[in-house]
């Protein structure tokens, strides 16, 4: 959508220059910056408001709702956990889930082809995430084509726009999204020299958490890394390596174990 804010945003003196963005500019284009004042043309200027959004490759964007699953909140009286939280700048995406007992951590890598605009933040409903998972496609078919490529766009606060399929056929999907503030998730997460330095004699976790790990998509025979700090504090497990352009952790709360 554009819109001429040209005079008010000079007169407040707020700013004098915005960034022009051509009509029709595809993900990504480079933008140009023009001076304004009141012999500026403006039947040859548009000024845009840049919307938030991504691309990527659907596969990685799949791959990112699977692992995500693995650890969304199911109990409906906490609706904020029961989203999976995406955010994104400078080219790098991020998708965090938990139930509050482990969370799933998922970080974008260039293999992905990612492009974003601007930066953005979101929670996708868990059942939405589920049916994405079951129409995006399980590989790449056209050399990273418009066809294998994803767009999501926020468009409103409480509204985003998933698109995909092949070109001249492409589904625009509509979705509602989670209303609500999703925990500061990164003070949670140990830090490398917090693991390095890490001392753990004795701790227990939930096997069926344990085992869950290999629900997170990864290279087949890929081994899992443990890592700790204190037994009590969360256990980091990843894999090695990036799956399809996305690169995982998976934190585990320790339980006390009963005698």
């Amino acid at each position: 959508m554009y819109t001429d804010f040209r005079k008010d945003i000079v007169d407040s003196g707020i700013m004098s220059k915005v960034e022009i963005i051509p009509v029709g500019a595809p993900l990504g284009e480079s933008r140009n910056t023009v001076e304004l004042d009141d012999n500026t043309n403006e039947a040859n200027v548009e000024i845009a408001v840049t919307t938030p959004k991504f691309t990527m490759l659907g596969v990685s964007f799949r791959d990112m709702l699977i692992g995500a699953l693995v650890a969304v909140g199911k109990d409906d009286m906490l609706p904020v956990l029961t989203g999976i939280k995406f955010e994104w700048s400078n080219n790098e995406i991020t998708v965090i889930t938990t139930d509050r007992y482990r969370m799933a951590i998922g970080a974008t890598r260039k293999e992905s082809h990612t492009v974003t605009v601007g930066e953005g933040e979101f929670l996708l409903p868990r059942a939405v995430a589920a049916e994405l998972v079951k129409v995006l496609p399980k590989k790449t078919s056209w050399n990273n084509s418009e066809h294998d490529m994803i767009t999501v766009v926020l468009v409103g606060r409480d509204t985003a726009t998933i698109e995909y399929g092949d070109p001249g056929e492409r589904i625009v999907r509509p979705v509602r999204t989670i209303d609500g503030e999703f925990p500061k998730w990164r003070s949670l997460v140990p830090t490398d020299d917090m693991l390095s330095q890490g001392s753990v004699t004795f701790a227990s976790y939930n096997p069926a958490y344990l085992a869950d790990v290999a629900k997170i998509p990864h290279w087949k025979d890929a081994p899992v890394r443990f890592r700790f700090t204190t037994n009590l504090k969360p256990a980091m497990l990843d894999y090695v390596e990036a799956h399809n352009g996305v690169k995982w952790d998976y934190l585990i709360m320790p339980v006390r174990p009963t005698r």
